[in-house]
C-alpha cells in the first residue's frame, strides 16, 4: 500500500510515474507466449504491451507534452536493447561446467532465418521515423504488440535525459534477479528457467528503476519474500 500512496502523491503533483505493480507476475506468467529473440533475450510482446498500456494511460497528459530529442531516438531494436550497449547475453566462459554459455546452441534447432532478419531489422525507427512527443511513440508501440518492447526502451531513453520530477517506483522488486517462471534449452542443467534478467520488457525496468537522469527522480521499491 506504501507503493500506492507515494505513487498517488507523485501523479497529483505533475511527476512521470514508471511504475510496475508486481514485479513477481511480470516473469512468471503463466499463459503469456515467448520467444527467443536474435540478439539472445526473450520476447515477451503481451506483457511490454501491458505495461506500456498502463504507463500511457497513467502518465497521458506529460507524454503527451514532452517533445522527442531526435539525437537520442532510433537506437533501440526490438528487444530494446540500445546500439552503443554492450551484448546482452555474451559468451562467456562457464568454468564449473567447462563450456562456453553459448555452446548449448549448437544443439537446439536452427533459428529461422526469415525471423531472425526480420527481429534485427524490426525498431520503433522503422514504424515511426519523426515522432513529435512521447506519446506518439507509445500509441505506436501498443498498435502493434511487437514493437511494445522498442518502444517502451526508446520511451525510457528519452526519459534518461529529462529534468523534470520522475518516480520510479516497484514492487517485488527483488523478483527481477531471480529465475523466471520461462522455460529456456541454455538452463536445462539448472531447472531449465531462465534468469529474468534475460527477458526483454522485464530487463529494462530494473535496469531503468536507478538511473533515471532527472536529478528529480526518487526510487522506491519494495521486496517480496514468495
Amino acid at each position: 500500500m506504501i507503493l500506492a500512496y507515494i505513487a498517488m502523491w507523485a501523479h497529483k503533483n505533475g511527476w512521470l510515474v514508471i511504475n510496475c505493480p508486481n514485479g513477481y507476475n511480470m516473469n512468471h506468467h503463466k499463459y503469456v507466449e515467448y520467444r527467443l529473440c536474435y540478439n539472445g533475450l526473450i520476447l515477451t510482446p503481451t506483457i511490454a504491451h501491458q505495461w506500456l498500456e498502463a504507463f500511457r494511460e497513467a502518465n497521458l497528459s506529460l507524454l503527451k507534452d514532452i517533445k522527442v530529442n531526435m539525437k537520442l531516438y532510433g537506437k533501440c531494436d526490438i528487444g530494446g536493447k540500445h546500439d552503443d550497449e554492450y551484448d546482452p547475453v555474451p559468451d562467456r566462459y562457464d568454468p564449473v561446467r567447462r563450456v562456453n554459455f553459448l555452446e548449448v546452441d549448437k544443439l537446439a534447432p536452427e533459428p529461422d532465418p526469415d525471423e531472425e532478419a526480420e527481429d534485427r531489422n524490426l525498431r520503433m525507427s522503422v514504424h515511426l521515423p519523426k515522432p513529435d512527443t512521447l506519446n506518439d511513440i507509445a500509441l505506436i508501440g501498443l498498435s502493434n504488440e511487437e514493437l511494445s518492447t522498442s518502444a517502451i526502451a526508446e520511451i525510457l531513453e528519452q526519459i534518461y535525459d529529462l529534468d523534470i520530477p520522475i518516480l520510479a517506483c516497484t514492487d517485488c522488486f527483488n523478483w527481477f534477479y531471480r529465475p523466471s517462471g520461462y522455460l529456456c534449452h541454455r538452463y536445462y542443467n539448472d531447472r531449465g528457467i531462465l534468469h529474468a534478467t534475460q527477458v526483454c520488457s522485464e530487463g529494462l525496468l530494473p535496469a531503468t528503476l536507478p538511473s533515471v537522469g532527472s536529478s528529480w527522480t526518487w526510487t522506491a521499491t519494495e521486496s517480496s519474500e514468495e
